[in-house]
């Protein structure tokens, strides 16, 4: 039995390093993670004397390997976890076979998962044998199917195929007959999951809502009845790899791993032009179906804080000249580095386009944002804008199959992606899909979603389709974000607009300023060796390395040495790739105001739920502040900005925190604090700094007079202070003192006992606000200096 569950672990392990089993979070997925390496390490090296030394080793070896997010990172780490393994199996004198065909068929899954990861043409090849196989179901079931690469488990597939050719490999009597019927019943076993799951999906559909906006994550069960394929395997007898190779083998293999890392070492290097900021300009086209507004007095609510508007007061304090434009005329953009468009709503002359088209031809950017199902006519006009280039909207919504995108989405390598991360991915909202076909690299793809076509007739509700799962629709990866070149130029476009807005800037700024970086580069150099030659040069290595491990001994020592090299380059790739960019925020120019997310706040990331800081976010900028969340509490940070927000901590502070906000107090910033008697423990040592304290009499929800108005609160508890120290008193509901300030050295603090004060529902919402509330907070912040 121990021969079908070790490698059954590690294709498990393999599946939820690349997400395989739906959109697990990344905290389940470690614990599952390191649950699996604990199991195989101790059911593959027994406890007996001489061995428990290597077993602990192992287990550190797997803490360590799940610190890493990045699949590719972990698949080349668990690589390496396994070679150690297989060199505990010998010291100790066990048997090596299963840690030999582990090994191997990980390092042949991320050698193709690099492929898939890195060159568009391994995604389009991918996405060719899910057309290939969505036609042959179509086919087989009598209706039209659309199923992504995720959707039919297409790596979970993959998975167990590579292992079966390596099982092949090391048997020491190659039955050819065996591995071709092993190969049909995994083909036949898929097509039939997944014409199961499709009609499963259809079925409860129409018995019920429960999957309304969700789909039926049932991969696990491929995988199991994939798994059955081992046991037609367990009586065969095959071969331990070598660890070292011998002079034969390695007389081959060594060209082959210095030719491998050269390539990956020239391919990933992507290097930048190192133009000043302050050279670069960027035009924004007025003509929009959203507006260019930030929020100000007078106008409240969701639709008050404007859409685009922040974009082109920003990027001026990133070094950059930014202005608005009325007509695409060639003196208009004559000194424009990149051309931003947001939801079209006029088509453009031949002229224009002919403008246009030249200037990204002479090396400009083009940045595009659109919508879902034709909205004011973006898609129409768009897609003309985008004649001849081989991305184009489609006439659809991609709907994520949860709430919100964080887990949901595939961010592929590439220098634009590199400020995009999964809180992003909560930023990114209902947008349209993007068709592509080469050479356009798709940068954002939607792993779990589908596709909801839209309805012409259904005007009044913005073209939307029933926002349900159809069985002819895309089922998972579908395209969000892409970019495409244009002789010399680059054209990204992305298909929902919801991380461009004022509301979310705070968290997607990274991704946004990186994006203008990278498009209005005119002078990036290009590598010495041309792209295709390298892309040849590695299809070869990898070939050669191929047939040496089917033509001699295995020997363990040629993949790992492979896959290290791999490791080594695309992490220092990634680490450069991150010091070039120039995404920082500008402190000097611009007045930050920190909403402190590193302590577990109990607020929502959502713009305007109840329970979310939309409102609050809209009443700093009305004020001239900058909204960021501080992610990680980093004093350095802290110390450059104005403004400290802490809504709700729940998690304490330590001494060194508490001494790095005294710092930052005492020199001029603004403290805000608002907590309950819940959250007493967590932000008592912070508290106590200042002599300040929350009591235990509970006043629930009530009101205070505040000048001429009456404020609110939502859950008032009253709030402490020495009477020595310079405090004063601005709100007392009931009689009990709940909003105070408190004076110390250039700065001061604002505490405000009740943990909703600067929530939406007690601040400004999407259709409700509170005026008077509103215009306290401006008060509070008039009084910041720095």
């Amino acid at each position: 039995m121990s021969k079908i569950s070790k490698p059954l672990l590690i294709l498990f392990a393999v599946g939820l390093i690349c997400r395989n089993f739906g959109p697990l979070s990344f905290d389940l997925t470690r614990v599952l993670l390191l649950s699996v390496l604990t199991i195989y390490t101790v059911v593959t090296i027994p406890v007996r004397r001489g061995s428990i030394a290597y077993s602990f080793l192992c287990m550190a070896a797997g803490l360590v390997l799940i610190q890493f997010d990045a699949p590719l990172v972990l698949l080349s780490l668990l690589v390496l976890l396994l070679f150690i393994m297989l060199l505990c199996a010998q010291r100790c004198g066990l048997s090596r076979v299963e840690h030999t065909t582990a090994l191997f068929t990980t390092a042949a899954f991320t050698l193709l998962y690099f492929l898939y990861s890195y060159f568009p043409e391994g995604w389009y090849a991918v996405e060719f044998c899910s057309w290939l196989f969505s036609s042959l179901c179509s086919m087989l079931y009598v209706r039209t199917l659309n199923v992504g690469p995720t959707a039919f488990g297409f790596f979970i597939a993959l998975s167990f195929i590579i292992y079966h050719c390596v099982l092949f490999a090391l048997d020491e009597k190659r039955s050819l007959l065996r591995f071709i019927l092993i190969f049909a019943y995994l083909v036949c076993i898929t097509a039939l999951f997944t014409g199961m799951n499709i009609y499963v999906v259809s079925l409860i559909r129409k018995k019920t809502l429960a999957v309304a906006q969700n789909t039926l994550h049932t991969q696990a069960i491929l995988f199991l009845l994939l798994s059955l394929s081992i046991f037609l395997q367990h009586k065969r007898t095959f071969r331990a790899a070598d660890i070292l190779p011998d002079r034969r083998s390695l007389k081959y293999a060594l060209p082959c791993i210095i030719l491998f890392t050269i390539t990956l070492v020239v391919y990933c290097y992507v290097p930048v032009a190192e133009e000043p900021m302050g050279y670069r300009t960027a035009a924004f086209y007025k003509q929009s179906s959203g507006d260019w507004n930030t929020p100000r007095f007078g106008t409240y609510g969701q639709r008050s804080g404007g859409m685009f508007g922040l974009m082109p007061k920003y990027l001026p304090a990133m070094g950059y000249k930014s202005r608005m434009i009325d007509t695409l005329i060639p003196r208009n953009i004559a000194d424009a580095d990149v051309i931003v468009m947001v939801n079209l709503n006029k088509k453009l002359t031949m002229a224009e386009l002919t403008t246009v088209w030249n200037f990204v031809r002479h090396g400009g950017g083009l940045l595009l944002l659109g919508d879902h199902t034709n909205l004011s006519g973006l898609m129409i006009n768009f897609n003309h804008v985008l004649r001849g280039v081989p991305i184009k909207f489609k006439f659809d919504s991609a709907m994520p199959s949860r709430y919100v995108w964080d887990f949901l989405v595939n961010v592929r390598p590439h220098p634009l992606t590199n400020g995009f991360d999964y809180e992003i991915g909560r930023s990114w909202w209902v947008g349209a899909s993007l068709a592509c076909s080469y050479p356009a690299v798709p940068l954002v793809i939607g792993k779990y979603c589908y596709s909801d076509w839209g309805y012409k007739h259904n005007k009044k509700k913005a073209y939307l389709g029933n926002r349900r799962f159809d069985y002819y629709e895309q089922l998972n990866d579908v395209v969000l974000a892409a970019v495409a070149p244009l002789a010399r130029g680059k054209i990204m476009v992305c298909g929902d607009t919801s991380a461009f807005h004022n509301t979310t800037f705070m968290t997607t700024h990274p991704f946004i300023v990186n994006a203008f970086n990278i498009l209005s580069d005119r002078n990036g150099k290009k590598p010495l060796i041309p792209e295709p030659a390298l892309k040849l040069l590695l299809f070869l290595s990898i070939l050669g390395l191929i047939i040496l491990f089917f033509t001699y001994r295995a020997t363990c020592i040629i993949p790992v040495t492979a896959i290290a090299a791999l490791c080594l380059v695309v992490s220092f790739a990634a680490h450069a790739d991150r010091q070039r960019q120039r995404t920082d925020i500008p402190y000097g120019r611009v007045r930050v105001a920190y909403i402190d997310y590193s302590h577990k706040g109990r607020f929502d990331l959502m713009s305007w739920e109840d329970d979310s800081i939309g409102g609050l976010k809209n009443n700093l900028m009305r004020n001239g502040y900058y909204p960021f969340l501080l992610k990680r509490f980093d004093p350095a940070r802290l110390m450059k900005a104005h403004v400290l927000i802490l809504i709700a901590p729940t998690k304490p502070f330590s001494a060194d925190e508490v001494e790095a906000v005294k710092k930052f107090v005492s020199r001029g910033g603004k403290l805000f604090v608002t907590a309950g008697w819940e959250e007493r423990d967590a932000v008592l040592p912070l508290l106590d700094a200042f002599g300040l304290g929350i009591d235990s009499v509970p006043l629930g929800s009530c009101t205070a007079r505040y000048k001429k108005t009456t404020v609110r609160f939502h859950e008032a508890w009253p709030v402490t202070f020495n009477k020595d120290d310079p405090v004063r008193i601005i709100s007392r509901p009931l009689g009990y003192p709940a909003l105070i300030t408190r004076q110390y050295g250039r700065g001061s603090v604002v505490l405000a006992g009740d943990s909703n004060f600067l929530l939406n529902e007690n601040l400004e919402g999407a259709k409700k606000h509170y005026v008077p509330n509103i215009f306290l907070l401006r008060d509070l912040l008039m009084t910041t200096k720095k």
